[in-house]
């Protein structure tokens, strides 16, 4: 007789399915507080994504290289209020993370994401990982 296989682990991505973010939210609030056209936003930060996503360039060259396309000249400061534009615009699907606390409980939770630092941040401090054991 042929033994069953029995499932151990459960992957998830995580972006899109248990997180969401409205990036174009946070763009259009962006491009209000900084008077900036959303679109020429859009394309700047569009022409450095694939290598951000891989780490070049590291986390604050890439927003020193966007404010420096628009003559901001406080990067940080311009860092700071992205960071607080995605997190106030970030949401968590509550009824899959209760359904992934759940599932921990007989399996090991897995996900695979390509992440960006300051996603990975707020992840974090909305206890999206909490029940996640391999990311």
């Amino acid at each position: 007789m042929k033994k069953e296989k029995e499932v151990k682990a459960l992957v998830f991505d995580i972006g899109g399915l248990l997180t969401n973010s409205n990036k174009d939210l946070v763009r259009k609030e962006l491009a209000k507080k900084y008077n900036l056209d959303e679109r020429a936003l859009l394309n700047e930060i569009l022409k450095r994504h694939n290598d951000f996503l891989i780490g070049k360039p590291i986390y604050s060259d890439y927003m020193g290289e966007i404010s420096k396309a628009f003559n901001i000249p406080d990067s940080i400061e311009f860092s700071k209020h992205w960071e607080d534009f995605l997190e106030k615009n970030f949401t968590v699907n509550q009824d899959l993370l209760e359904l992934i606390k759940d599932l921990s409980k007989k399996y090991l939770i897995c996900s695979l994401s390509n992440v960006t630092p300051f996603f990975e941040k707020i992840r974090i401090k909305k206890g999206v990982y909490e029940h996640i054991k391999i990311r």
